[in-house]
């Protein structure tokens, strides 16, 4: 029996995917390294639950993932940043305004991922907040009950990123519209969002009292959403001025 592949108008899924790409000038290369990469981090991370010290440097507080995250963040809110700048010269307000938030968001979620400095500056934590943080710091994402509600955020925002923008630019096939380019992100980045949905889907759904190994892996699939978030702002924001230079308009 002969099997089919999933195919669009231009050909498989990667195809459809490539032409995806190349409306941002991405090329089949790097669409491969970000369709791959995320998937081999993500079993190099967990492999190293196996030597304890090794996950611990990796993951804990105030170390390599935390702080990656943090700059990583930081990066994306002034990338976005510059995307809602630009749409708000263009005259796109209701956009700009969308990238604004986007930018406000990603500087919450880098805040929240340091304790906003709390233990670089060495603050306090109000003893009213220590009674309701779990870790007793001056954070919102760790007070109980708070937790799944942001659980629940971040696995829309995967599934957002991953499912919906999916459908929205496969039935496109290479040829999206000027809103749907600006407000979902490339089929490339796929697979970091991806991983963050399923990761905090399970959380949500099956593993809410999750021992050290699993809250700390989280880590990791908090840094996918922090590049994702950086390479769907960095892509969108050559491409506005690579339009611009062109003398196109945003259509």
């Amino acid at each position: 029996m002969k099997t089919t592949a999933v195919r669009g108008r231009g050909g498989d899924l990667l195809t459809v995917v490539e032409q995806d790409a190349d409306t941002l000038g991405v090329s089949p290369g790097t669409v491969r390294r970000f369709l791959v990469l995320p998937w081999v981090g993500a079993v190099l991370v967990a492999s190293t639950a196996l030597y304890r010290p090794l996950f611990r440097f990796l993951t804990k507080e105030d170390r390599i993932l935390e702080w990656a995250q943090f700059v990583v963040l930081v990066l994306a809110a002034v990338v976005i940043a510059k995307v809602a700048a630009h749409l708000r010269r263009e005259g796109r307000l209701p956009l700009a305004v969308v990238w604004g938030l986007f930018a406000v968001g990603c500087v919450v979620i880098a805040g929240e991922e340091i304790a906003w400095g709390q233990r670089v500056l060495g603050l306090e934590t109000p003893p009213t907040l220590d009674e309701i943080n779990h870790q007793g710091q001056i954070t919102a994402h760790n007070i109980r009950g708070v937790q799944d509600a942001i659980n629940l955020v971040f696995t829309a925002a995967g599934l957002y990123g991953s499912v919906v923008a999916g459908v929205l630019r496969w039935r496109a096939r290479g040829a999206p519209s000027t809103t749907v380019r600006l407000l979902t992100p490339p089929l490339f980045l796929g697979s970091l969002f991806l991983i963050v949905a399923g990761y905090k889907a399970a959380r949500l759904l099956f593993l809410h009292e999750a021992r050290f190994i699993v809250v700390k892996y989280g880590e990791y699939v908090e840094l996918c959403l922090a590049v994702g978030f950086l390479a769907f702002g960095w892509y969108t924001l050559r491409w506005l001025r690579e339009r611009a230079a062109a003398g196109e308009p945003l259509g």
